[in-house]
């Protein structure tokens, strides 16, 4: 009862017992909630759970009532000639396969659907990026062609050739120009951007 949303007075009214009683067994049977989950969920969750199991038994009961065979007896009545009234002449009886009503599956399904998202035993769903609209794709700035990624790099190359190296650009602060004269190559140096620490 406390499952189809009873408050705690109605089922003491209905079982005979006091408000306090009700409460205390239904602490209890919370209790037993947390204790059966496969992981300590909070309450709300356990509750939400054996609702569920609750709903799935009811479904179930209901699909094999529907899976039982039907006997339908159809009564035919003729007027009685001598009387006039109406008589109970023939009763067939038509007997038949119970097919099941597939709605109750239905409720089934989703029952489990639910509890396993509950639990999160559902694989996690895979979500394409987007625009904000969500109709088109989503690219970030960093994703160019190979040919724009060249053409970048070659414009950034020439800008460095025309401007100079900056002075600042070698290891320790030591201009690269300095370093050439040493006879310490950028490659043996392993140089990185300017401003960068490599040492």
């Amino acid at each position: 009862m406390y499952l189809k949303g009873y408050t705690q007075q109605a089922i003491a009214d209905h079982l005979g017992m006091t408000r306090q009683m009700v409460g205390y067994d239904l602490k209890a049977i919370r209790q037993e909630w947390l204790q059966s989950a496969i992981r300590n969920f909070d309450e709300a969750r356990a509750i939400e759970l054996a609702r569920i199991d609750l709903l799935e038994r009811n479904y179930w009961d209901q699909w094999e009532k529907s899976c039982e065979r039907v006997t339908e007896q159809v009564k035919v009545a003729e007027a009685n000639p001598i009387t006039g009234k109406p008589e109970p002449t023939r009763v067939t009886i038509h007997e038949s396969a119970g097919l099941g009503d597939v709605k109750y599956l239905e409720g089934v399904k989703w029952c489990i659907d639910r509890r396993c998202k509950l639990l999160g035993l559902d694989a996690p769903v895979k979500i394409a990026p987007t625009t904000p609209d969500g109709k088109e794709k989503y690219t970030s700035g960093a994703t160019i062609s190979t040919e724009e990624g060249l053409r970048r790099l070659q414009e950034l190359i020439a800008a460095v050739k025309a401007d100079g190296v900056p002075e600042n650009s070698g290891r320790d602060g030591v201009p690269v120009q300095e370093l050439a004269e040493r006879g310490e190559s950028d490659v043996e140096l392993g140089l990185a951007a300017p401003g960068r620490d490599t040492g």
